[in-house]
């Protein structure tokens, strides 16, 4: 499914592709788990030592992997500041 989004140029920058890929890793690796399990099981859980996150929230690799790509996505898409030969001359 990636390889095909990528073809049709939808995934222009390698960022994109990572993030797409690791979105479709997470969702897959949490659907799987559900699928033999019944539920998705939670690997990961810290104690921050915050009185407001005690303890801070469980979550899996997959989790990671779809928040990851979240992020990415997200800074992709920001605007870029572009440098213009008037502001360099100033």
């Amino acid at each position: 499914m990636l390889v095909g989004i990528a073809k049709l140029g939808l995934l222009r920058s390698g960022t994109l592709v990572i993030a797409a890929t690791l979105a479709a890793v997470g969702i897959l690796g949490n659907l799987t788990s559900r699928l033999l399990h019944g539920h998705v099981t939670d690997l990961l859980l810290f104690n921050l030592h915050v009185p407001l996150a005690r303890p801070w929230p469980a979550f899996n690799v997959a989790d990671v992997c779809i928040f990851t790509a979240a992020i990415l996505s997200i800074a992709t898409s920001l605007p870029k500041e572009r440098n213009t030969a008037r502001q360099i001359s100033d």
